[in-house]
Protein backbone atom coordinates (compact mmCIF):
# COMPACT_ATOMS: atom_id res chain seq x y z
CA UNK A 1 0.00 0.00 0.00
CA UNK A 2 2.94 2.32 0.84
CA UNK A 3 4.58 1.57 -2.33
CA UNK A 4 1.51 2.39 -4.41
CA UNK A 5 1.19 5.70 -2.71
CA UNK A 6 4.85 6.82 -3.43
CA UNK A 7 3.88 5.65 -6.91
CA UNK A 8 1.03 7.82 -7.36
CA UNK A 9 2.85 10.42 -5.83
CA UNK A 10 5.94 10.09 -8.33
CA UNK A 11 3.13 10.54 -11.02
CA UNK A 12 1.82 13.28 -9.32
CA UNK A 13 4.61 15.05 -9.50
CA UNK A 14 5.71 14.56 -12.98
CA UNK A 15 2.17 16.08 -13.88
CA UNK A 16 2.75 18.96 -12.37
CA UNK A 17 6.41 18.96 -14.23
CA UNK A 18 4.27 18.59 -17.40
CA UNK A 19 1.67 21.09 -16.63
CA UNK A 20 3.77 23.79 -15.61
CA UNK A 21 3.19 26.99 -17.05
CA UNK A 22 6.19 28.71 -16.06
CA UNK A 23 10.45 28.11 -15.27
CA UNK A 24 10.03 28.55 -11.43
CA UNK A 25 6.89 26.15 -11.64
CA UNK A 26 8.06 23.01 -13.22
CA UNK A 27 11.75 23.75 -11.12
CA UNK A 28 8.90 23.53 -7.62
CA UNK A 29 7.55 20.17 -9.39
CA UNK A 30 11.00 18.72 -10.31
CA UNK A 31 12.41 19.69 -6.18
CA UNK A 32 8.81 17.86 -5.41
CA UNK A 33 9.62 14.70 -7.58
CA UNK A 34 13.30 14.77 -6.41
CA UNK A 35 12.20 14.38 -3.01
CA UNK A 36 9.87 11.72 -3.67
CA UNK A 37 12.30 9.71 -5.30
CA UNK A 38 14.56 10.15 -2.06
CA UNK A 39 12.34 8.81 -0.25
CA UNK A 40 11.95 5.78 -2.14
CA UNK A 41 15.87 5.25 -2.31
CA UNK A 42 15.84 5.89 -5.67
CA UNK A 43 18.88 8.02 -5.09
CA UNK A 44 20.82 8.52 -8.42
CA UNK A 45 17.26 8.93 -10.46
CA UNK A 46 16.60 11.87 -8.37
CA UNK A 47 20.02 13.60 -8.84
CA UNK A 48 19.94 13.05 -12.09
CA UNK A 49 16.13 14.64 -12.44
CA UNK A 50 17.94 17.71 -10.34
CA UNK A 51 21.12 18.32 -12.47
CA UNK A 52 19.42 20.28 -15.01
CA UNK A 53 17.79 22.47 -13.15
CA UNK A 54 20.97 23.20 -10.28
CA UNK A 55 22.75 25.10 -12.44
CA UNK A 56 21.67 28.65 -11.71
CA UNK A 57 22.38 30.98 -8.72
CA UNK A 58 18.93 31.91 -8.23
CA UNK A 59 17.12 30.33 -5.15
CA UNK A 60 15.39 27.63 -6.82
CA UNK A 61 18.06 26.54 -8.82
CA UNK A 62 20.70 26.69 -5.40
CA UNK A 63 17.75 24.78 -3.31
CA UNK A 64 17.78 22.56 -6.62
CA UNK A 65 21.56 21.98 -5.66
CA UNK A 66 21.47 21.39 -1.98
CA UNK A 67 18.73 19.50 -1.85
CA UNK A 68 21.50 17.13 -4.58
CA UNK A 69 23.77 17.21 -1.34
CA UNK A 70 21.41 15.81 0.75
CA UNK A 71 20.84 12.84 -1.43
CA UNK A 72 24.41 12.30 -2.15
CA UNK A 73 24.46 12.17 1.68
CA UNK A 74 22.26 9.35 1.77
CA UNK A 75 24.08 7.67 -1.11
CA UNK A 76 27.03 7.49 1.30
CA UNK A 77 28.86 9.45 -0.84
CA UNK A 78 30.16 11.22 1.89
CA UNK A 79 33.52 12.71 0.59
CA UNK A 80 31.74 14.09 -2.75
CA UNK A 81 29.18 15.83 -0.74
CA UNK A 82 31.41 16.97 1.35
CA UNK A 83 32.37 18.87 -1.73
CA UNK A 84 29.52 19.80 -2.81
CA UNK A 85 28.13 21.27 0.20
CA UNK A 86 31.68 23.85 0.04
CA UNK A 87 31.05 24.91 -3.30
CA UNK A 88 27.63 25.80 -2.44
CA UNK A 89 28.12 27.63 0.33
CA UNK A 90 30.63 29.59 -1.21
CA UNK A 91 28.17 30.83 -4.19
CA UNK A 92 25.68 31.36 -1.34
CA UNK A 93 28.08 33.51 0.24
CA UNK A 94 28.78 35.64 -2.68
CA UNK A 95 25.54 35.92 -3.97
CA UNK A 96 24.09 37.29 -0.58
CA UNK A 97 26.67 40.07 -1.45
CA UNK A 98 24.25 41.30 -3.92
CA UNK A 99 21.03 39.44 -3.00
CA UNK A 100 18.87 40.15 -0.15
CA UNK A 101 16.97 36.78 -0.85
CA UNK A 102 16.36 35.06 2.69
CA UNK A 103 16.24 31.74 0.88
CA UNK A 104 20.08 32.00 -0.13
CA UNK A 105 21.47 33.04 3.18
CA UNK A 106 19.71 29.94 4.91
CA UNK A 107 21.36 27.74 2.07
CA UNK A 108 24.73 28.97 2.75
CA UNK A 109 24.25 28.76 6.13
CA UNK A 110 23.07 24.93 5.94
CA UNK A 111 25.63 24.68 3.67
CA UNK A 112 28.93 25.45 5.48
CA UNK A 113 27.78 23.97 8.46
CA UNK A 114 26.62 20.61 7.33
CA UNK A 115 30.70 20.40 5.16
CA UNK A 116 31.85 20.76 8.67
CA UNK A 117 29.26 18.07 10.18
CA UNK A 118 30.49 15.88 7.52
CA UNK A 119 34.24 16.74 7.53
CA UNK A 120 33.81 15.75 11.38
CA UNK A 121 31.64 12.31 10.28
CA UNK A 122 34.73 11.37 8.10
CA UNK A 123 37.12 11.91 10.82
CA UNK A 124 39.13 14.01 9.20
CA UNK A 125 39.18 16.88 12.14
CA UNK A 126 41.65 19.17 11.34
CA UNK A 127 39.86 20.07 8.55
CA UNK A 128 36.62 20.20 10.57
CA UNK A 129 37.86 22.47 12.97
CA UNK A 130 38.79 24.67 10.17
CA UNK A 131 35.53 24.46 8.69
CA UNK A 132 33.83 25.28 12.03
CA UNK A 133 35.02 28.19 12.81
CA UNK A 134 35.02 29.17 9.28
CA UNK A 135 31.20 28.75 9.85
CA UNK A 136 30.95 31.09 12.79
CA UNK A 137 33.31 33.74 11.32
CA UNK A 138 30.88 33.82 7.79
CA UNK A 139 27.28 33.16 9.64
CA UNK A 140 27.93 35.27 12.96
CA UNK A 141 24.31 35.30 13.48
CA UNK A 142 24.18 31.71 12.11
CA UNK A 143 21.64 29.16 13.10
CA UNK A 144 23.97 26.41 13.96
CA UNK A 145 26.57 28.47 16.21
CA UNK A 146 25.94 26.69 19.54
CA UNK A 147 26.30 23.09 17.45
CA UNK A 148 29.57 24.63 15.86
CA UNK A 149 31.23 25.39 19.21
CA UNK A 150 30.47 22.14 20.41
CA UNK A 151 31.65 20.13 17.63
CA UNK A 152 35.07 22.49 17.12
CA UNK A 153 35.44 21.39 20.80
CA UNK A 154 35.57 17.96 20.37
CA UNK A 155 37.61 18.01 17.13
CA UNK A 156 40.59 19.94 18.86
CA UNK A 157 40.05 17.78 21.60
CA UNK A 158 40.28 14.38 19.32
CA UNK A 159 43.78 16.31 17.42
CA UNK A 160 45.57 17.10 20.89
CA UNK A 161 44.23 20.23 21.03
CA UNK A 162 42.61 19.97 24.60
CA UNK A 163 42.86 23.71 26.30
CA UNK A 164 41.69 24.93 22.81
CA UNK A 165 38.78 22.57 22.99
CA UNK A 166 38.17 23.49 26.46
CA UNK A 167 38.08 27.33 25.47
CA UNK A 168 35.31 26.07 22.64
CA UNK A 169 33.20 24.34 25.50
CA UNK A 170 33.64 27.37 28.16
CA UNK A 171 32.80 30.22 24.78
CA UNK A 172 29.30 27.42 24.20
CA UNK A 173 28.08 27.60 27.72
CA UNK A 174 28.47 31.74 28.03
CA UNK A 175 27.13 32.35 24.62
CA UNK A 176 24.68 29.96 24.06
CA UNK A 177 23.32 28.96 28.33
CA UNK A 178 20.18 27.50 26.63
CA UNK A 179 21.73 25.45 24.17
CA UNK A 180 21.08 21.77 23.58
CA UNK A 181 24.77 20.76 23.53
CA UNK A 182 24.75 22.31 26.88
CA UNK A 183 24.37 18.40 29.00
CA UNK A 184 27.46 17.26 26.22
CA UNK A 185 29.86 20.22 26.58
CA UNK A 186 29.15 20.26 30.63
CA UNK A 187 30.34 16.34 29.94
CA UNK A 188 33.08 16.99 27.99
CA UNK A 189 34.55 19.51 29.81
CA UNK A 190 34.58 17.11 33.40
CA UNK A 191 36.42 14.92 31.12
CA UNK A 192 38.80 17.53 29.32
CA UNK A 193 39.71 19.38 32.90
CA UNK A 194 40.40 16.17 34.54
CA UNK A 195 42.76 15.28 31.79
CA UNK A 196 44.88 18.49 32.10
CA UNK A 197 44.75 18.21 36.14
CA UNK A 198 42.79 21.29 36.30
CA UNK A 199 40.17 19.42 38.87
CA UNK A 200 38.67 22.57 40.08
CA UNK A 201 36.90 23.19 36.74
CA UNK A 202 36.13 20.03 36.47
CA UNK A 203 33.82 19.67 39.58
CA UNK A 204 32.35 23.06 38.68
CA UNK A 205 31.26 21.81 35.33
CA UNK A 206 29.82 18.37 36.97
CA UNK A 207 27.97 20.69 39.86
CA UNK A 208 26.38 22.38 36.80
CA UNK A 209 24.97 19.20 35.64
CA UNK A 210 23.85 18.12 38.72
CA UNK A 211 22.15 21.24 39.25
CA UNK A 212 20.83 21.79 36.08
CA UNK A 213 20.38 18.09 34.48
CA UNK A 214 19.66 15.73 37.77
CA UNK A 215 18.20 12.78 36.08
CA UNK A 216 20.84 12.81 33.45
CA UNK A 217 23.65 13.14 35.45
CA UNK A 218 22.43 10.45 37.43
CA UNK A 219 22.02 8.11 34.15
CA UNK A 220 25.51 9.18 33.62
CA UNK A 221 27.00 8.68 36.70
CA UNK A 222 28.00 11.96 37.72
CA UNK A 223 27.40 11.59 41.51
CA UNK A 224 30.29 8.65 41.24
CA UNK A 225 32.87 10.69 38.65
CA UNK A 226 32.46 13.86 41.15
CA UNK A 227 33.38 11.70 44.40
CA UNK A 228 36.94 10.94 42.80
CA UNK A 229 37.40 14.45 41.31
CA UNK A 230 37.05 16.21 44.51
CA UNK A 231 39.19 13.82 45.80
CA UNK A 232 41.99 14.37 42.94
CA UNK A 233 41.32 18.28 44.00
CA UNK A 234 42.13 17.69 47.19
CA UNK A 235 45.82 16.51 45.71
CA UNK A 236 44.85 12.86 46.20
CA UNK A 237 46.71 10.50 43.54
CA UNK A 238 44.80 9.88 40.66
CA UNK A 239 44.93 5.78 40.91
CA UNK A 240 44.13 6.44 44.67
CA UNK A 241 40.80 9.11 44.61
CA UNK A 242 39.71 6.21 41.59
CA UNK A 243 39.75 3.75 43.44
CA UNK A 244 38.43 5.43 46.87
CA UNK A 245 35.25 6.36 44.06
CA UNK A 246 34.38 3.33 43.61
CA UNK A 247 34.73 1.80 47.48
CA UNK A 248 32.66 4.70 48.44
CA UNK A 249 30.24 3.54 44.96
CA UNK A 250 30.27 0.03 45.90
CA UNK A 251 28.91 0.10 49.64
CA UNK A 252 31.99 0.68 51.73
CA UNK A 253 32.87 -2.36 53.76
CA UNK A 254 29.24 -3.36 54.19
CA UNK A 255 29.49 -5.09 50.34
CA UNK A 256 31.50 -7.91 49.11
CA UNK A 257 32.56 -5.52 46.46
CA UNK A 258 33.12 -2.77 48.57
CA UNK A 259 35.72 -5.10 50.87
CA UNK A 260 37.21 -6.31 47.50
CA UNK A 261 37.95 -2.62 46.80
CA UNK A 262 39.08 -1.64 50.24
CA UNK A 263 41.53 -4.06 50.58
CA UNK A 264 43.15 -2.52 47.44
CA UNK A 265 42.47 1.26 48.52
CA UNK A 266 44.31 -0.34 51.89
CA UNK A 267 47.65 -1.05 50.03
CA UNK A 268 47.56 2.50 49.29
CA UNK A 269 47.28 3.72 52.56
CA UNK A 270 49.86 1.48 54.20
CA UNK A 271 52.62 2.44 51.30
CA UNK A 272 51.80 6.01 51.62
CA UNK A 273 53.14 8.18 54.60
CA UNK A 274 50.79 9.34 56.89
CA UNK A 275 48.24 7.45 55.81
CA UNK A 276 48.87 4.14 58.00
CA UNK A 277 46.10 4.80 60.46
CA UNK A 278 43.31 5.38 57.69
CA UNK A 279 45.16 1.85 56.33
CA UNK A 280 44.67 -0.02 59.59
CA UNK A 281 40.91 1.32 60.10
CA UNK A 282 39.85 -0.12 56.83
CA UNK A 283 41.77 -3.44 57.10
CA UNK A 284 40.05 -3.97 60.39
CA UNK A 285 36.38 -3.19 59.10
CA UNK A 286 37.12 -5.84 56.25
CA UNK A 287 38.31 -8.12 58.51
CA UNK A 288 34.87 -7.64 60.88
CA UNK A 289 32.54 -7.68 58.03
CA UNK A 290 33.76 -10.36 55.71
CA UNK A 291 31.56 -13.18 55.32
CA UNK A 292 31.82 -16.62 53.81
CA UNK A 293 33.13 -16.94 50.67
CA UNK A 294 35.47 -14.46 51.14
CA UNK A 295 38.54 -16.00 52.40
CA UNK A 296 41.04 -14.80 50.04
CA UNK A 297 39.92 -11.44 50.73
CA UNK A 298 40.60 -11.91 54.85
CA UNK A 299 43.73 -13.07 54.04
CA UNK A 300 44.76 -10.73 52.01
CA UNK A 301 43.67 -7.97 54.86
CA UNK A 302 45.10 -10.00 57.17
CA UNK A 303 48.63 -10.48 55.84
CA UNK A 304 48.96 -6.86 54.85
CA UNK A 305 47.77 -5.85 58.75
CA UNK A 306 50.64 -7.73 59.74
CA UNK A 307 53.49 -6.77 57.70
CA UNK A 308 51.68 -3.28 59.07
CA UNK A 309 52.09 -4.14 62.66
CA UNK A 310 55.64 -5.61 62.23
CA UNK A 311 56.87 -2.44 60.63
CA UNK A 312 55.87 -0.62 63.71
CA UNK A 313 57.23 -3.13 66.21
CA UNK A 314 53.78 -4.37 67.31
CA UNK A 315 54.63 -7.79 67.28
CA UNK A 316 52.06 -9.40 69.52
CA UNK A 317 49.41 -8.06 67.13
CA UNK A 318 51.32 -8.60 63.59
CA UNK A 319 51.33 -12.55 65.14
Amino acid sequence: QATSRWNRGCTLAHALMDRAESPSQRQEAVLLAARLYGDGGKYQQALELLAPYAQGRDDLSLSCRFLGCELLVSQGKLEEAVEEYSQLAAICTSSHLASTSKEILTLGDKAAYRQAELLYSLGRFQEASAAFADYRRNHPAGTYRDAALYFNGEALAKEGFVHRGILQHETLLKQHPSSPYLFSSLLSLMDLYKKTGEYGGAVEAGDRLLAQFPQQAQAAQIPGKMAELRLLEQGMEQQQASLLAEFNQAGKQNTAEGRRLGLELAHFYVNSFGNEGEGEQLLLQILEYREAGEELVAAGAAALLGDLYRGQNRYQEAA
